[in-house]
């Protein structure tokens, strides 16, 4: 699939929803374990397996996060070199 100016644009907004929805994630997340975190007194062990749980989800909704921050960088200068490009014709010279 040829990577359009249009499609880059479209992969860019798809890349912005991406990143708002993993920082919704992480919001949630961070909430959940503070509200979890144990304060001189152990969790039941269903709370615990949870409380990680949630640990290693917020790990990989970070990375997740730090991909799409990686891609829509790409995007972004893909997007400038063909807006650079637009305009730009070359001509030849016949003799």
């Amino acid at each position: 699939m040829e990577l359009t100016k249009q499609n880059l644009e479209l992969v860019e907004t798809l890349l912005e929803d991406k990143i708002d929805f993993h920082l919704m994630i992480i919001t949630n997340l961070k909430i959940d374990i503070d509200r979890n975190t144990p304060d001189g007194f152990r969790l039941s062990e269903s709370m615990q397996i949870k409380h990680d749980d949630n640990k290693k989800a917020l790990i990989k909704a970070r990375e997740n996060r730090l991909e799409c921050y990686e891609l829509l960088d790409q995007v972004r200068k893909e997007l400038e070199l063909k807006k650079n490009c637009e305009g730009t014709f070359i001509t030849g010279f016949h003799d």
